[in-house]
């Protein structure tokens, strides 16, 4: 089995719309079409869940079945209905409309946009119900974590746990290393990859040194690498994670910004990429056919392996963070209209603290859908004359149900290094940002946010994929983002900033 990160889902899927990118197409909001509907209606004792889905989720009938039996075995009085749903946002939106919003669902500011969900009551708060009825999980984690997701003070989305920081470096396909005898343990900026570049385009042919894709995801540049908290980071804001005054930047109006354009430049007129960057969709093909050498991306302290192929990755940034665009990322809320929310509660409380239950929503059915190919390291793999394309239940997105650290292993070299272990101890030692909390409220900046979304996405990959002169290509990408509406954007972020910071976050 391979393992599918959230970033490489999002990336390469093309299933999940961002809610950011829905409210700047004027594309109405989930809470905007829940606030009168009541829905949540799964039937006496009986928790609909709704989830991010695929096509590899023809046994939800099934896996609901064994499911309830063992939440019979544990002497629950309720049931679970389980509901894969794809395209996700969209199709939510629509459910709502349509009054079929589960009891629970999966949630995030990037899918169905949590934020609108909370402010609008559509979701449930749950400070209250947590520490009742899903102890295990709330006593988890710290109080800071769970201040990533509140809202006015309130919590409304349970935090699936995942490795929060972001880990941004690069990856490298394993065989090229070993074969030149690159140093990847030496590295510790991206424009230090420039002879091993060099090297792959002078003797590798058929093969692209450096990954790029017409978005802009593949890029030098992340805040992370500089200790930014990017508070919001799809219209380019951050702020210094240990600022306790909480200024708020542009970041692509920085020194850094333009050193790391200026680096793809380069590398753009020296060959090392593609002349004319692939689609999201196409570029993950390419690499994950082997076709690239390196590629920009989060990796972890053991290497997680993300690829067909044995890959070799090296961690960039200095410190890593707890924030909220982190601790967010991935949510699960519970329906204001939800018939029984205390059953939900528990409901949840299962997922993130019985590991033969977690690993059944994640995996399915043993022997139908999975079995252990090393039962002493917990490493599974699908029965034999299945795989991934033909399995009924292959969600493969362990970070949507709960937690994570609670997962079987996908691969040998994954549970030998402890892999989940690793990424839990990252967390607890992670530097806690400054405005963990903090979300921006685009309420009194719609239209802004819509210009400024848009500038974006028109001119910045062209910067970040080195497809322009670096001094000019930055140039033109802020005044096209001050013409948006980027001023008056950081003045309202920083006054909901100030709010944050006098309030005591």
């Amino acid at each position: 089995m391979t393992v599918v990160s959230r970033r490489a889902f999002l990336s390469g899927s093309g299933k999940v719309a961002l809610g950011a990118g829905l409210a700047a197409l004027g594309v109405p909001s989930l809470a905007a079409c829940s606030s009168s509907t009541k829905s949540g209606g799964g039937g006496d004792g009986v928790v609909s869940y709704q989830f991010l889905g695929n096509p590899n989720e023809g046994d939800a009938a099934a896996v609901s079945t064994a499911l309830n039996a063992m939440l019979k075995e544990k002497g629950k009085s309720f049931t679970v209905s389980l509901e894969p749903v794809q395209n996700y946002t969209q199709a939510m939106t629509l459910k709502s409309s349509a009054g079929q919003l589960g009891d629970m669902f999966f949630t995030a500011p990037w899918a169905t946009d949590y934020y609108r969900l909370a402010a609008a009551k559509s979701l449930l708060a749950l400070d209250d119900l947590l520490p009742a009825h899903a102890p295990t999980l709330w006593n988890s984690m710290a109080k800071t974590t769970w201040d990533a997701v509140r809202v006015n003070g309130k919590i409304y989305g349970a935090i699936n746990q995942q490795r929060f920081p972001k880990l941004w470096g690069f990856i490298a396909q394993q065989k090229l290393v070993e074969k030149y005898r690159f140093d990847v343990a030496s590295i510790s900026h991206y424009e230090e990859l420039e002879p091993f570049l060099a090297t792959i385009k002078q003797h590798e042919h058929g093969i692209v040194p450096w990954a790029t894709d017409s978005a802009g995801n593949n890029t030098v540049f992340n805040p992370e690498l500089f200790g930014w908290d990017p508070v919001a980071s799809a219209y380019g804001l951050a702020v210094r994670y240990d600022d306790a005054n909480l200024q708020v930047f542009n970041m692509y109006d920085t020194p850094e910004f333009k050193a790391a354009a200026a680096v793809s430049r380069r590398w753009h007129e020296a060959g090392y990429a593609v002349s004319s960057p692939l689609s999201a969709a196409d570029a993950a093909a390419q690499n994950s056919g082997g076709k690239v050498a390196v590629l920009a991306g989060q990796t972890g302290p053991t290497n997680p392996q993300y690829y067909p192929f044995p890959t070799v990755g090296k961690v960039l940034v200095p410190t890593p963070l707890l924030n909220t665009d982190g601790v967010s990322a991935t949510l699960t809320g519970i329906n204001s209209h939800a018939g029984n929310p205390e059953q939900a509660v528990q409901l949840l409380e299962m997922l993130n603290s019985d590991r033969d239950f977690y690993n059944t929503i994640c995996f399915g059915i043993k022997g139908t859908h999975w079995v252990f190919t090393d039962e002493s390291l917990g490493v599974v793999g699908f029965p034999s004359g299945q795989s991934a394309a033909n399995s009924k239940w292959n969600p493969n997105t362990d970070w949507v149900f709960g937690k994570q650290f609670n997962a079987y292993y996908r691969s040998v070299d994954d549970a030998k290094h402890k892999r989940w272990e690793a990424e839990a101890q990252v967390n607890r030692t992670a530097a806690t940002s400054k405005a963990i909390g903090f979300a921006l409220d685009t309420t009194p900046i719609k239209t802004q946010i819509a210009t400024l979304s848009a500038a974006l996405g028109q001119y910045r990959p062209q910067v970040v994929n080195g497809l322009q002169d670096a001094d000019k290509g930055v140039s033109s990408l802020l005044k096209n983002l001050d013409n948006a509406g980027m001023q008056k954007v950081l003045a309202e972020a920083q006054k909901q900033l100030d709010t944050f910071r006098k309030s005591g976050g």
